[in-house]
């Protein structure tokens, strides 16, 4: 009788209930069950069988679930550690790069004004025009005015006529570079004869103020001259 019970719960539920068979089975002889019985052992077959089933499919709805939050949370976790050092690669490739064209545009503009005092050196006054833009406004120490660049063009051909350079050496202090600007700070020794044979040593000082005038550097104003016991700026 036991048996049938079983097997109608188990048709209805789709699955064998094994542990409360054999619990039956260890408590009580199927002969002395009533019918009254029979029908609770039934309803409590069912029920536990159900609860059963229904625990399983709870268990498995939420399994995945729990499994797919800390999934992202892992995976979150690591875009975040990778998107991390992304940002800092890039900042870093940046300021590497930053540093790089700094360092190239402190050489240009370093190379420009050795190329000026090279070539005026040499007499050549092409560097007038090729060298000084067309707005420039520069002040030497020796003169009571600011000069243009037509200025600048009159009264070198004026020095070149009375004194012949013949050496010159530089000496670096900074150069700060500013978006298309550049400042440089340098010291000189000059070496000049004149008509009369002398030679003169002269050392002094410079600030240039470049910019960037269509990709090449150039001369928009300068301030300095030979150092002297006598000039007004050193009392």
């Amino acid at each position: 009788m036991i048996g049938e019970v079983f097997r109608q719960a188990d048709r209805q539920t789709g699955k064998q209930t094994l542990s409360i068979r054999q619990g039956l089975a260890d408590v009580h002889h199927p002969d002395y069950l009533t019918v009254q019985q029979v029908q609770e052992i039934y309803d409590l077959a069912i029920k536990a069988r159900r609860s059963w089933s229904h625990l399983l499919f709870a268990t498995k709805l939420r399994t995945p679930s729990v499994w797919t939050k800390r999934q992202k949370e892992k995976a979150m976790m690591r875009n975040c550690r990778v998107g991390v050092f992304a940002l800092f690669s890039l900042l870093l490739a940046c300021g590497t790069a930053a540093a790089q064209q700094a360092a190239s545009d402190q050489a240009a503009v370093w190379s420009v004004i050795e190329d000026q005092w090279e070539r005026n050196e040499r007499g050549d006054t092409n560097w007038i025009d090729e060298l000084l833009s067309a707005d420039f406004v520069g002040w030497p120490r020796q003169s009571p005015a600011p000069q243009t660049r037509s200025s600048v063009r009159m009264w070198d051909a004026f020095t070149s006529k009375q004194t012949e350079s013949l050496e010159h050496e530089l000496f670096p202090l900074s150069i700060v570079v500013h978006g298309e600007t550049a400042i440089a700070h340098y010291l000189y020794t000059n070496a000049t004869r004149d008509k009369k044979g002398e030679v003169k040593i002269a050392n002094g000082r410079y600030t240039d103020v470049l910019v960037r005038d269509e990709g090449q550097w150039k001369f928009l104003s300068w301030h300095g001259g030979d150092d002297s016991g006598d000039d007004p700026e050193s009392d």
